[in-house]
């Protein structure tokens, strides 16, 4: 008899547990002298909907089994299954579909990752991260058949492989100082984000851009270090501050991005009015940091809805206006662009009622944005 040592997988599950035993029995095959390791999976609840908790959450599951049980489930589950993994979650997509009977999505994505290469695949007209794997697991059944150790070794292979690759995205799109998503990952989450809008006739979407007001001057007073410290703690006031729903992401410098789905003004303005009373509260959020610190903040909020073709057709009109008048060629996809540069604009004009204020926008609002920031900015832009 061979020894084994036991692995134990803290597992999310998106759909049925069901599946769980299935793997299990494949992982944990009789022929157990000639297993080099045996697995046990601790089941982590887990809600899907917020990325925000799985940045912040504990205990954070090492792996999420999919089971998509037909192709309708499966389409339903590619926005979460996007949010979450531009976020490095580690996933192993287990489908019991018989694929020469039925077309699943899953499948469809892991022949897609055969020829891919990069970050994603274009997947209906929208972008979807690769997984770490896709299984079959029927298939796997059949496999452990014949080849028991086989199929044994695969599943722990095709684990411990997905989850460094998950590991190394991570890395690259999220911001190492603030472990917010980076400017790549909002990127692509504003792309997800504007195409579940546009489903959406009767929701508005806010996109928002803070920037914090001298933080040069605390970087050249106080040095780095502190100055990181400034940069951590109003990460952790954003994060705070939203919904599960919302994304906060570091692009930058001192800039902050933020996208509010499914939003209202009221919200909008509820959400950065508490963000902002935190900021100036008499005891200072950043008085542990060093008792003179009061940084503020400023932001531009633009909110709009793009879900009727009306909507959309007006949007992309100010779209390509302004990026023609700048001598660029407009396409659709720089239409999230030119959204979070409004909000930028926003911001900025925020700076005539003072530190710590902000500034909201619609659709209807862009040219006089437009004009305003040109106003403003005549003689240079102030940081």
């Amino acid at each position: 008899m061979v020894s084994t040592a036991t692995t134990t997988l803290k597992a999310g599950f998106i759909g049925s547990q069901a599946l769980s035993t299935r793997l299990l029995n494949i992982a944990n095959p009789r022929a157990s002298g000639r297993l080099s390791d045996r697995l046990t999976i601790d089941h982590v609840k887990w809600d899907t909907s917020s990325v925000t908790s799985y940045i912040d959450g504990a205990p954070k599951p090492d792996v999420f089994f999919i089971d998509h049980s037909n192709e309708i489930a499966a389409r339903k589950q590619l926005d979460e299954l996007s949010r979450l993994a531009l976020n490095g979650v580690p996933f192993l997509g287990v489908t019991s579909i018989d694929a020469s009977k039925t077309a699943n999505t899953l499948l469809h994505i892991m022949e897609l990752k055969r020829g891919s290469a990069g970050i994603g695949a274009e997947i209906g007209g929208r972008h979807i991260p690769l997984l770490s794997d896709i299984v079959d697991i029927a298939s796997l059944e059949q496999m452990a058949t014949s080849d028991p150790i086989g199929a044994h070794h695969y599943i722990f292979d095709l684990m411990f492989r997905g989850m460094e690759i998950c590991q190394s995205r991570h890395n690259s799109l999220t911001d190492n100082l603030t472990g917010l998503p980076s400017e790549r990952a909002f990127d692509l989450l504003l792309t997800e984000g504007l195409k579940l809008a546009s489903r959406e006739e009767n929701e508005s979407t806010a996109l928002v851009f803070a920037d914090l007001r001298a933080f040069k001057a605390i970087n050249d007073t106080y040095g780095h270090t502190l100055a990181d410290q400034v940069l951590k703690r109003f990460a952790q006031i954003f994060r705070d501050g939203i919904r599960d729903s919302d994304v906060v992401a570091r692009p930058h410098g001192d800039e902050f991005y933020f996208m509010f789905p499914r939003t209202t003004e009221e919200a909008v303005r509820r959400i950065l009015g508490n963000m902002l009373t935190k900021v100036t509260a008499e005891v200072s959020p950043f008085a542990d940091i060093h008792p003179d610190l009061k940084p503020g903040v400023n932001f531009g909020a633009f909110i709009f809805s793009i879900g009727a073709e009306d909507q959309r057709a007006t949007l992309h009109a100010f779209a390509q206006k302004y990026i023609e008048s700048i001598g660029g060629i407009f396409k659709p996809e720089l239409l999230g662009s030119f959204l979070v540069d409004t909000a930028d604009k926003l911001s900025y004009l925020s700076r005539k009622n003072g530190e710590n204020q902000f500034e909201l926008g619609h659709t209807a609002d862009i040219p006089k944005i437009q004009e305003s920031f040109v106003e403003m900015t005549a003689h240079g832009r102030s940081r």
